[in-house]
């Protein structure tokens, strides 16, 4: 197991990303195994001008992927889907032993993340919310852990 020095805010938000609203333009994003960087990179140099990224820097970067693939490691985001199931599993699991919350906060969700936050907070039940990002932080992080592991990688976080 190789340790590596990553920063985690930088890698939770490439990992934890949802690719279909936050990836406008195509990108992926890769950690350097021999630095522990994180590399944003865009498929087309002219579109990460859009992001504020000069294109020369981005073709720099791109260029160091493909020439030294075995280098860098994608780190995936996750699909709008795969947040839908993070939910999903929470409503079904055993986030809380009072019968009537749980069946509200099922009830209340109709495949919209969006609506379903707002139905809690409409309803004052601020708990149901923070209880529900408790569990996809540490669902997300027993994957990232995993991601990382399978990949020979000991993160020393900073």
């Amino acid at each position: 197991m190789k340790k590596l020095r990553i920063d985690q805010t930088l890698f939770d938000m490439a990992f934890e990303r949802d690719m279909d609203y936050h990836d406008v333009y195509p990108q992926s994003v890769y950690l350097d195994r021999e630095t522990g960087e994180i590399l944003w990179v865009f498929m087309s140099d002219e579109d990460a001008d859009l992001d504020g990224t000069p294109p020369e820097q981005n073709r720099a970067k791109r260029l160091a992927v493909e020439t030294e693939p075995q280098r860098y490691i994608e780190i995936p985001g996750r699909s709008h889907g795969e947040h839908h199931d993070i939910l999903q599993d929470f409503l079904v699991s055993d986030w809380t032993e009072d019968e009537g919350k749980k069946a509200f906060a099922l009830g209340a969700y109709t495949r919209s993340i969006g609506r379903w936050k707002k139905a809690m907070e409409d309803a004052g039940e601020y708990e149901i919310v923070y209880a529900w990002h408790n569990f996809k932080d540490e669902a997300l992080k027993s994957e990232r852990d995993d991601f990382l592991r399978e990949r020979g990688i000991e993160p020393i976080w900073v």
